[in-house]
C-alpha cells in the first residue's frame, strides 16, 4: 500500500488531487467540531446521546461525533444519501422521471433535483434535531437563566435550524468538489473514529451502510424486477463483448494501453507511458474528455 502511495506521490496531477482531497477532509473535520449558536453540549460538557441508544450511536459515527455535540455538521451526508435513495427509487416508479434520466442532459437534472430534495430534508432533519436538543435541555438561555421566549425563541430556532441545513449543504458541496478536482467519489470518502463505549454499544459485525430494512428490500426488488424485464444482464453481455473484442485490438498496436480488464460493460484499461509500466494520467485525462 505504501509503495503503492508512494508511486501516485510522484506523479504531480495525482499529488494535487490527494493534496485536495486531504484539505476538503480537513475541512469537515474542522466543522464537525464547531458548535451552532445557541446550543450549549460543548459548554456544558453534556453527552446528548444516552447509552443504550443504538440508533443514536450510529449517527454519531457516521458524523464522527458532531452530531451527539450539536455541531455545525452534525448531520453529515445523511440527508444527500436518503435524498439520492429515493431520487433512485422515484426514477424507477414515475415514468416521466425515467425518462427525463435517460435524456442527453437527463443525469445532471436529476442530480440538480437531488440536491434541492437534499436541502429539503435538510431542513426537515433540522428541525427535528432542533427539538432533540430543546427537549433535552442544551439550547442557550436568557440573562436570569430562563428559557428564550417569543421573538427571541422563534429567532433561537432559525439560526439553529439554518445553521444545521446549511452544514449539510455545504458538506454536499465539498464532496462534489473532490468529485471534480479530487480522488475517487468524496461523498463516499469517510472513516469512523470514535469512543470505545460507542463502538462497542453496537451489536452489528459492520457499520456499513448496505444494512437491509423493508424499504430497502423493495428498491432492491424494483431494481431486479426492472434489470430482468429489460434484459440489461443479456445487453451488458452482448455489448461488453463487441466493446472487449475492439478494445483488445488496442493491446500492441496503441504503446499507452498496457492491458485491458473487466467483464460485460466493467471495463477498465490501464494506461501507461510508452514503453514504461508508469501510470499516464495525462493521457487518462484526454480520454476522459472525449
Amino acid at each position: 500500500m505504501f509503495k503503492t502511495f508512494a508511486n501516485a506521490w510522484k506523479i504531480p496531477e495525482l499529488r494535487k488531487k490527494i493534496l485536495f482531497t486531504a484539505l476538503i477532509v480537513l475541512i469537515f473535520r474542522v466543522g464537525s467540531a464547531i458548535p451552532v449558536p445557541f446550543t450549549n453540549i460543548l459548554i456544558e460538557g453534556g453527552n446528548l446521546v444516552q447509552d443504550g441508544s443504538t440508533f443514536l450511536n450510529y449517527l454519531i459515527m457516521m458524523t464522527g461525533d458532531a452530531f451527539n455535540y450539536g455541531t455545525l455538521f452534525a448531520l453529515s451526508i445523511t440527508p444527500y444519501i436518503n435524498s439520492s435513495i429515493i431520487m433512485q427509487l422515484l426514477c424507477v416508479a414515475i415514468p416521466p422521471l425515467e425518462r427525463l434520466a435517460k435524456e442527453e442532459d437527463g443525469q445532471k437534472k436529476i442530480a440538480s433535483i437531488t440536491r434541492y430534495v437534499t436541502v429539503v430534508l435538510g431542513i426537515i432533519q433540522s428541525v427535528a434535531y432542533y427539538f432533540y436538543i430543546r427537549s433535552a435541555g442544551y439550547l442557550s438561555k436568557a440573562a436570569d437563566g430562563s428559557a428564550y421566549t417569543g421573538f427571541a425563541m422563534v429567532f433561537q430556532a432559525i439560526v439553529i435550524i439554518l445553521c444545521f441545513t446549511a452544514g449539510t449543504a455545504l458538506i454536499m458541496w465539498l464532496g462534489e468538489q473532490i468529485n471534480d478536482k479530487g480522488i475517487g467519489n468524496g461523498l463516499s470518502i469517510g472513516g469512523v473514529v470514535a469512543r470505545a463505549e460507542i463502538m462497542n454499544s453496537l451489536s452489528a459485525n459492520s457499520i456499513s451502510t448496505f444494512g437491509g430494512s423493508p424499504v430497502t428490500a423493495a428498491g432492491a426488488l424494483a431494481n431486479l424486477e426492472y434489470l430482468l424485464a429489460h434484459d440489461l444482464p443479456g445487453n451488458a453481455a452482448r455489448t461488453g463483448a463487441v466493446l472487449r473484442a475492439e478494445l483488445d485490438t488496442a493491446l500492441g498496436r496503441i504503446p499507452v494501453v498496457a492491458d485491458v480488464r473487466g467483464k460485460g460493460l466493467m471495463i477498465g484499461i490501464e494506461l501507461v507511458a510508452p514503453g514504461t509500466d508508469r501510470p499516464a494520467p495525462a493521457s487518462a485525462a484526454r480520454v476522459m474528455e472525449l
